[in-house]
Order: structure tokens, then sequence, then C-alpha cells
């Protein structure tokens, strides 16, 4: 049943006729995003992350704030 939702949004994402697409390597980053995010360790993964990277570009730091953020406040906000 998960993998047929899974398969129905990514399919709908990756159709040819949308507007905008998502690339195969964008529907996989955001389905392990979705995966953590429902486990309840996307805040440690996220931290994790940050920690192995030099240098994050202003962005992108953002963005993982955010979800940061987000994960720690509510676990099944997304």
């Amino acid at each position: 049943m998960a993998e047929s939702a899974v398969n129905q949004v990514i399919n709908a994402r990756m159709c040819k006729c949308q507007q905008t697409r998502w690339t195969p390597r964008g529907a996989h980053l955001l389905a392990q995003m979705r995966c953590a995010l429902i486990n309840g360790d996307l805040a440690t993964k996220l931290a994790a992350y940050r920690a192995r990277i030099d240098e994050v570009p202003e962005d992108v730091s953002r963005f993982l704030e955010f979800l940061q953020l987000a994960a720690e406040a509510e676990p099944h906000a997304f």
C-alpha cells in the first residue's frame, strides 16, 4: 500500500506534461526526507549532514535550519 502511494506521487510529479518536473535525483531525495520524517529521525539526519559538510551555501543553510526546526517542533508537519 505504501509503495503504491509513493509510486503514485512520483509518477504524478515526473510526468512530462507537468510544467515543473522533478528530476529522478530530486524525487529520490524528497522520498528520503519523507521517510526520515515519518521515522522521526529527520532532525538527527540533518544535524549529521550539517556536521559532515565544510561549507554550506547560505540559502541551503537557511533551508536546513527551517527543516531542523520543523522536524523538532512537529514531527509530522510535512
